[in-house]
Parts: structure tokens; C-alpha cells; sequence
């Protein structure tokens, strides 16, 4: 809603604050173990202990709140019609784990 708001209503915020909950400790108190990725060195040791343990695992990815979500769908428009980032194409990373305990 945020993005909307930047992209095609004059940056007019509201009701969008920017705040979330601990996510990490929300799933702790389900018993679900969990991680908190803030930069970009910390993504595949995340996944990776993710990949690594039996059962449920959350990995709250820390982004900054002005960063877009691209390819995205404007509002009134057909998935045929989204947008990819204005400056660049969007191109898939290309990350590659072994997966042991499926």
C-alpha cells in the first residue's frame, strides 16, 4: 500500500505507518526458532540454517522502508500489465543451496 501510495497518489501516507512487530520473537512463542537477515552477507547463512533444520524456521528480512517491490500489479490493472523497476529489468538471483531433509 506504501508503494502505491508513493508511486501513483502524490506520496499521500496513510493508514501505511511503517513499523512491524518482532516477528522473530512472535514465532519463538509458537516454538518456531528464527533469524533476523539485516544485510546482504547475512541472506545465505540464513538460508542455509534454515535449509538445515527439521521443521519450521522464520527468516525476517530486514529492508529499508522506502525500498519498492518490483514486479508489482498497479492499482485497476491486469497481472498481464505489472510493472518491473523503472530503472532496471528485474533479474532473478541466482542462489543455489543443497536441500538435505526433504
Amino acid at each position: 500500500v506504501r508503494q502505491w501510495q508513493e508511486l501513483f497518489y502524490g506520496k499521500r501516507y496513510l493508514g501505511t505507518p511503517l513499523w512491524n512487530p518482532d516477528f522473530v520473537q512472535i514465532a519463538a512463542a509458537y516454538g518456531i526458532p528464527g533469524t533476523k537477515v539485516k544485510d546482504r552477507n547475512s541472506v545465505a547463512p540464513a538460508i542455509a540454517k534454515a535449509m538445515a533444520h527439521e521443521g519450521p524456521y522464520l527468516i525476517e528480512f530486514i529492508v529499508e522502508p522506502e525500498e519498492n517491490v518490483y514486479p508489482m500489479v498497479p492499482p485497476g490493472a491486469a497481472l498481464a500489465e505489472l510493472m518491473e523497476h523503472p530503472e532496471t529489468r528485474a533479474t532473478p538471483a541466482s542462489t543455489s543451496f543443497t536441500v538435505s531433509n526433504v
